[in-house]
This record gives structure tokens, sequence and C-alpha cells, in this order.
């Protein structure tokens, strides 16, 4: 009797048989198929050789009409290396191909080999448009993004029943796919997926890495227009519109596939569970850590010392800081809304006299409206509403009585209302608060109470006023240089205190025009007046200078005129503030009552008599 001797390995071997068997067995069917376009020598014994044999199958299908549809690599036999492919090795392929398949290496016959000439030239052209594409770094790019071959599969998320029977599945499904979508990224290198033993940060690194992927997969290669064979501009812009939009759609598709690649693994990952465990047991640590440092201040509160007195005390405080603090809440509401009330009432008083503006000029009108609110709106509390109520109710009453309704705005723009906040400055203000002084029209008179112990002269004013317009504020001494330049540009002996240059400029400040006609000294005072801020229109305040008789012009003013005429031209937009600077003894009214005198007397004389 025969023993059978049947080992394992014959279980592997005898399928291998079997499939070698099976693949010689249709080769001669495939043989007469081929022999009538692609000449075969010999018999086919070797996988090799069976390859390339269904690849000249594959050959024989191709259209060149067609060549979107066609594996650019298989055609040049490199299917194995595809985009690993160099440029060498292309071309080297390409030549190999040509050798074999150029219509110049087949005779054409008549006949039944007809047919044959013709396959070769498809296959030809073809080839010719695989090694076109795969020797175009653009071309290329767009083929090996659409690549046939590349898998665009996702995995699912594995379930914990595949977890049991295998632990390390996770890492045997998703590492090739993630391999395979790493060539499309645009940063290198691409971390890698790692193992069970990766450090968090690794692995957290991964996956932000993933969330951001940035790809540069195209899909120009599927553009179902072709823009060269458009008739016009307009036909190619369509065209052009329309495959970006199919573009568009498939970046969009493509994205989210890494999107849901990339969701499924950490879903799937353990190394993220084990890390949100670890989370867990420190936060629980933490808490336990908080609560043992708190058991001492608890067991203080719970202890006998603390009686039932002291914690009622205790809230009785809290609920008396609590009522205070909601009666000071309600005080500020309470001021807010008589606030609120007030600048109503103000508003509706000038309402009432359409704010002094006609009707028909919307924009004054809007103007007016937005400055008087910003007016209103600069009043913190009700004590300067009231003085800012009762001066608008005066001004309202002087147009009224007058019948000139400009009087109201000139006088409400030049007008400094009194507030609180000016009256509650004092000597200790620093340095840098103070800036030049400006010399601003006031109906306010002098106090006569203020102390000096030396009265002031008038060329000590004018050197004040200059000083502290020389001086700005914030420089350090400020006030100490200017008492120093007063003493000796004013020609006195002694030398004004900090208090006195403070209180004196102050007083300046505030009176402004009055207390410039108090001054004797008439030139003095037109000097002065120039000193005046150009920023501040000066109001038209009765000076005793509008009674006296005009002063004759003196040859070297007339010269000065006629220089300031030439040297500054009627195109300067402040051109008679110069010219009258340059004139000291004249203002700029006598300076232009001067030019109108003397253009009409030239006019007169050009005038040809009777």
């Amino acid at each position: 009797m025969r023993i059978s001797t049947f080992t394992p390995e014959d279980a592997f071997l005898n399928p291998c048989k079997d499939l070698i068997v099976f693949r010689r067995s249709i080769f001669s069917a495939l043989q007469n198929e081929c022999t009538q376009h692609i000449p075969i020598k010999g018999c086919v014994n070797s996988d090799s050789e069976m390859n390339s044999l269904i690849d000249d199958m594959y050959l024989l299908k191709l259209d060149p009409l067609k060549w979107k549809e066609q594996d650019h690599y298989r055609l040049l036999g490199l299917s194995d290396r595809r985009e690993e492919a160099t440029g060498a090795e292309i071309k080297a392929a390409y030549h190999k191909m040509v050798l074999r398949y150029h219509p110049d290496k087949q005779q054409q016959q008549q006949g039944e080999n007809a047919s044959k000439y013709e396959t070769n030239c498809n296959i030809f052209k073809c080839i010719q448009k695989a090694y076109e594409i795969l020797t175009d770094p653009q071309q290329r790019h767009a083929f090996d993004s659409v690549d046939p071959k590349f898998d665009e599969s996702i995995p699912d998320p594995i379930s914990k029943k595949k977890y049991e029977s295998d632990p390390l599945a996770f890492y045997k499904i998703f590492i090739p796919v993630f391999n395979a979508n790493a060539k499309f990224s645009k940063i290198k290198p691409v971390p890698f997926l790692g193992n069970p033993y990766s450090a968090r940060k690794d692995v957290e690194a991964f996956y932000t890495f993933w969330y951001n992927f940035d790809s540069t997969r195209s899909f120009e290669y599927l553009d179902e227009e072709d823009t060269s064979q458009a008739d016009n501009r307009y036909d190619k812009r369509y065209l052009e519109k329309k495959n970006k939009t199919a573009r568009l759609k498939r970046k969009t598709e493509d994205n989210a596939r890494v999107r849901n690649l990339v969701d499924n693994a950490f879903q799937s990952d353990p190394r993220l569970k084990i890390f949100k465990e670890e989370d867990k047991r420190e936060k629980e640590a933490q808490k336990k850590l908080k609560a043992s440092s708190l058991a001492p201040k608890k067991a203080a509160l719970s202890s006998p010392s603390n009686t039932a007195n002291d914690i009622a005390s205790r809230r009785l405080a809290e609920e008396a800081e609590k009522s205070r603090l909601l009666e000071i809440k309600k005080q500020k509401e309470l001021e807010r809304s008589v606030l609120r009330q007030s600048r109503k009432e103000i508003r509706s008083k000038l309402k009432e006299h359409s704010f002094f503006t006609p009707s028909a000029d919307l924009d004054l009108l809007e103007k007016r409206i937005a400055m008087i609110q910003c007016k209103l709106e600069s009043f913190s509390s009700l004590e300067e509403l009231d003085v800012f109520s009762a001066f608008i109710s005066k001004q309202i009453q002087i147009c009224q009585e007058t019948g000139n309704v400009d009087s109201f705005y000139k006088n409400f723009e030049l007008s400094t209302t009194p507030s609180l906040a000016a009256q509650k400055h004092t000597k200790e203000s620093t340095e840098e608060s103070q800036g030049p002084i400006i010399v601003t029209a006031s109906a306010d008179a002098p106090n006569s109470n203020r102390k000096i112990e030396t009265e002031w002269s008038a060329s000590e004013i004018q050197c004040l006023i200059k000083a502290c317009n020389t001086i700005p504020g914030g420089t350090r001494l400020r006030w100490e240089k200017i008492a120093s330049y007063v003493r000796e540009h004013a020609g006195v002996s002694h030398t004004r205190s900090n208090d006195e240059i403070i209180e004196k400029s102050r007083e300046i400040q505030k009176l402004g025009k009055s207390a410039l006609d108090k001054l004797d000294d008439n030139e003095l005072q037109l000097s002065i007046k120039k000193k005046i801020d150009p920023r501040v229109d000066m109001p038209s305040v009765p000076s005793s200078k509008d009674h006296e008789s005009v002063q004759p012009w003196t040859k070297a003013e007339q010269l000065l005129l006629e220089e300031g005429l030439r040297k500054y031209p009627v195109s300067i937009e402040n051109r008679w503030d110069l010219i009258a600077d340059a004139i000291p003894s004249k203002t700029k009214k006598q300076v232009i009552e001067r030019f109108k005198e003397i253009a009409k007397s030239v006019k007169a004389a050009k005038k040809p008599s009777g």
C-alpha cells in the first residue's frame, strides 16, 4: 500500500502550478489573435513574456483620438516605475518602443497585411503622445494627479472587534494609505504615522499636518473642453470658465476625501484614546490637589471659633456694601437721566427757532446740528449744562432783539462757555498742561481781588505773551525760562516768581481782548494784537482805535507795502496777512484800504479826460 506524502508546501505550490498551466493553455488563443498584427517568435514560457504579450494586446485596443484614456507609463513599459521614473528611463523606454513599432520598420503591404501597417501607425501615435506628456513636467504632473493606478479609496474606521483580534490592524491599514497620499503634499518631508510607541508630540504633529494638508493635485488633465479648438476669444473664455468650474469641483471633492481619511484615522487611533485617558487622570489629580489645599480653609471656617455672631456680622457687612454700591449705581443712573433731559430741552429750545438756519440749506443745517450735539455731549455735569443753557437763552434773546440770525453762531463759536472743570484749576497744574497763550475774546471782567505785589507794565505783558508763545508747554523749567525772558527783554530789575507768571498768563488767557484795551501804549497794543493766534477769528468788538484819526502813510511804510505786493502774489491764500506782518505799524485792514486807495487813483489817472 502506498502512503501519501502530502506536505504543507504542496498546499502552496499546487495552486501556483495550476495557474501556470492555465496561463499557458490560453497562449494559443492569444497567439492566434496577436500574430495578425504583432510578430511573436517562439513559444511563451515565462511570466515576463506573458506580461509582454498582454501589454501588446493592450496596445492593439488603443485609439489615438482617445489619448486621455490611455496609461502613458504602461505604453512605454514603465508600469512598475510610474512617477518614480527618471527622464533618462523615459527616454530609453521611448527609443525601445520606437524601434519596435515605428511604421517605417514595417513594410506597407497590400491585401491582408494592410491593416497591420495602420495598426502600427496608431500604436506609434499613442507612444509619441505618451512621450510628449511624460517629458513635459507640467503635463506629467497633471497626468500623475489623476493617475489611473492611484487608489483613492478610504478605509473605514476600525471596529473594536477588529482591534481585539489584531492590535496592529490600525497601522497595517492606514500606513499604506497615508504613504500613497503623501506624494501629493506640497510640504516635504511628510510626517510618518508612527507606531504604538510614538511620542505624543509626534502624533499630534502628524494630525496637525494632515488636517492642514495642502495638496498639489490638479485636474487639468480631465478637462472635457479643448480651448485650443475655440472659434473666437468669447468661446475660449466660456470653455475656460467651464473647465475651471469642473476642476474646482474635483479639487473640493479630493480635499473632502483627504479630510475623511484623517477623520477615520483620528477616530481609530488607539494612541489618542490612551492620551485622553492620561489627560483625564491628570485632571482628576489636579482636582484632588486643589481640594486638599482648600481643606484647611474649610476646616477653619467650620471651627468653633467662628461663632454665629461672626458669621452674621460678616453677612451684614456684605449686605451693607451691596446696598451702598446699588445706591451709587442708582445715583449715577439718575444723573445720566437728568443730563439726557437737559440736553433734550436745549435741543428743543433751538429746534423752535429752526437752529437759526434757513431750512433750504440742508447741508448747513446738518453741520450746525452736529456741532451743537458735540458741544452738548462734552458736558459731564448738570451745572455745566445749566450754564450753557443760560448762555443759549441769552443768545436767543439777543438774536430776537437784533434780528441778526448769523450772530448766534458767530458768538457760539467764539465764546468759551465757563465750565466747572475750568474753575477747579489751581496753581499746582503741571507744566505739560500749559500750552501757548492764545488771546480769545471774552466778556468776563478781570478779578479785582487778585493780590499782586508789583504792578505789571505793558512791556512785561508783551514779553510774557511772546515768551509763552515761543516756549511751548512740556519744556523743562518752562516758567523759570519765561520769567528770565520777561526780566531781560522788558528792562525791569526784578524777576517774577513762577506763581506770578502762571497767574498772569491765566488772567490774560481768560480776559482775552479786554486786557489789551486797558493798556495805555497804542503801539504796544498793536504789536500785542499781532501775536493773537490766527486760528481764532476775532469778533468785532468796538475799541477806541475806531474813533481815532487815521495815521498817514510814511514813505518807508509805502516802500514796504510795494515790496510786499511784489513778494507775495495773488495766488497765496494769506497774502494780506503776510504783507501786514512786513509792516509793523499797520494792520491788515489798513493795508487793504491803502491798496484799494492806490488802485482807485491809478484807474482814475488812466481814464481819459472828457
